[in-house]
């Protein structure tokens, strides 16, 4: 009578079931070696029977080792954590230390709605050339469309784009802007700006816990910006809490640009 096979396990799930890679190494036989199913350039799969690594489970020395590799782990978890938390209490210090230029209201406000003018313009320009580019591919493959059909699929106003004086638009715009709108322009500008609040992110980066720590310097220097400029201290206290409301406890993600 044929003798049925045991049923073999790959790493992947001896790790599933509890062990690590040094309680692989450490207590059980060489695997069985075979070619990998799915990627021919691929290393052998490494197999083991299920059973042997069932009842492996069930020793005192694979209890020992188990005990060893979850203290290890907490402790390299507990290391981790603190690490975290130090970056993110520097990060927080750093916003303290930051030099931000004062300038008189009007400047300020002169500043801001040049800034956003040429943020808009810079859009709409944008724009324009991805319609034309798009044009020009479909143009090529013999498709043929007016600008106006293009900005009708984006859902855009075609003589806004295309036939009036845009920068002249732009201005009457931003001459209605609300305040609320305005004092929230003021202070991403002071903070873009004014500050080397961007630079410091960018320092941030490849740490673990960037984005907490970059929640905490954007709070914390939302703060500081407050005391140089106290006209706007409702917005910035405003933007601190719409991080809160927009990540509860989960880390900001686009802080570059919130």
């Amino acid at each position: 009578m044929k003798k049925e096979r045991p049923k073999m396990i790959a790493q992947t799930t001896v790790i599933g079931m509890g062990w690590t890679k040094a309680m692989i190494n450490k207590l059980l036989p060489e695997p069985e070696l075979k070619d990998n199913p799915n990627y021919r350039n691929a290393a052998p799969m490494k197999l083991w029977p299920e059973a042997l690594a069932k009842s492996m489970m069930e020793t005192e020395e694979y209890r020992m080792e188990k005990e060893k590799a979850d203290r290890r782990k907490k402790s390299a978890q507990k290391a981790a954590e603190t690490r975290v938390v130090n970056f993110c209490n520097r990060a927080e210090d750093r916003a303290g230390t930051i030099e931000i230029i004062v300038l008189n209201d009007d400047e300020l406000r002169e500043r801001t709605l040049r800034h956003q003018e040429a943020i808009i313009e810079g859009r709409e320009y944008a724009f324009q050339a991805y319609i034309e580019r798009q044009q020009e591919r479909d143009e090529r493959k013999g498709e043929y469309k007016s600008l106006e059909e293009y900005c009708e699929e984006e859902g855009k106003d075609y003589n806004y784009y295309f036939e009036n004086d845009m920068p002249r638009d732009i201005k009457v715009h931003l001459s209605n802007v609300k305040e609320e709108t305005m004092q929230r322009w003021i202070v991403n500008y002071i903070r873009h700006q004014l500050t080397l609040y961007d630079g410091v992110l960018r320092g941030f980066k490849g740490n673990a816990g960037t984005d907490e720590a970059s929640s905490r310097f954007k709070n914390a220097l939302l703060d500081q910006i407050a005391k140089h400029y106290p006209a706007y201290k409702d917005e910035c206290e405003r933007q601190k809490v719409e991080v809160v409301y927009h990540t509860g406890t989960r880390m900001e993600r686009d802080y570059l640009y919130a």
